[in-house]
């Protein structure tokens, strides 16, 4: 039992830092096609826009104004490059080119 915990811990330390490091890229990706944010919010279901633009006021109220894409989640990354990638906008090619 100590062992399969002891694995599994060292497993974890192994891929968070790898998933944390893929969201960045995402983001970084989601940043890079120069997409304003009102059109992405628009990909992902209602319930999460309204909390990610819930994070958003509580921050602001609190003087802070990070990037909206920092209230995002990795599967919300993942809708919204799904969503770009599909588009037909001239900035993907040449990203993708």
């Amino acid at each position: 039992m100590v062992r399969q915990l002891l694995f599994c811990m060292a497993i974890q330390l192994r891929v968070d830092p790898l998933v944390t490091h893929v969201e960045k890229l995402r983001g970084n990706i989601i940043r890079w096609t120069g997409i304003v944010e009102q059109i992405w919010l628009e990909y992902l279901e209602p319930c999460r826009r309204k909390q990610i633009l819930k994070n958003q006021r509580k921050l602001k109220q609190q003087h802070a104004n990070p990037d909206l894409l920092e209230h995002t989640y990795f599967s919300d990354k993942r809708i919204i490059l799904e969503h770009i990638f599909a588009s037909k906008e001239a900035v993907i090619y040449k990203l993708l080119s």
